[in-house]
C-alpha cells in the first residue's frame, strides 16, 4: 500500500503510469492514443513547446479565482497571449532536438579527419 499525501502518491502513480502509456502509444502505432498523438494541432504544439515553456511563466501567472467559470475566463485568456508569443518565438528558439537527417550526419562524418575518429 502507498502512503503519504495524496500528492506524492498521485506523482508517483503519474511518474510510472505515463512512460508506459507513451511507450505502448509508440508500439502500436494503430492505436487510437497514436493517432490522437499524432494529431496536426498536437504536433504543431509540440513543435513550439519550448517556446511555450518560456512564455508561459510569464503569462500563466497564478490568479486566484473564486468559481470554476472565473478560472477558466483568466486561463483562457492567458492561454490567448501564450499561444501567439510561443509560435511567434518559434524561429528564434535554439533547436537542441532538431531531427537530424542521415545526410547532415554522414557530412559530419566526412567532416571530422580520421585521426581524430581513431583516437
Amino acid at each position: 500500500m502507498l502512503t503519504g499525501s495524496a500528492t506524492s502518491t498521485g506523482t508517483l502513480v503519474e511518474s510510472a503510469l505515463l512512460p508506459a502509456i507513451l511507450a505502448s502509444a509508440i508500439h502500436w502505432p494503430a492505436s487510437p492514443l497514436f493517432r490522437v498523438l499524432e494529431w496536426a494541432p498536437l504536433r504543431w504544439v509540440g513543435r513550439i513547446s519550448y517556446g511555450l515553456y518560456l512564455w508561459q511563466q510569464l503569462f500563466l501567472t497564478p490568479v486566484s479565482a473564486v468559481t470554476l467559470s472565473a478560472a477558466a475566463e483568466v486561463f483562457l485568456a492567458h492561454l490567448t497571449l501564450t499561444l501567439p508569443v510561443g509560435t511567434a518565438s518559434f524561429p528564434l528558439c535554439p533547436h537542441y532536438f532538431k531531427p537530424v537527417s542521415k545526410q547532415s550526419l554522414a557530412a559530419l562524418s566526412e567532416a571530422i579527419p580520421s585521426s581524430i575518429m581513431e583516437q
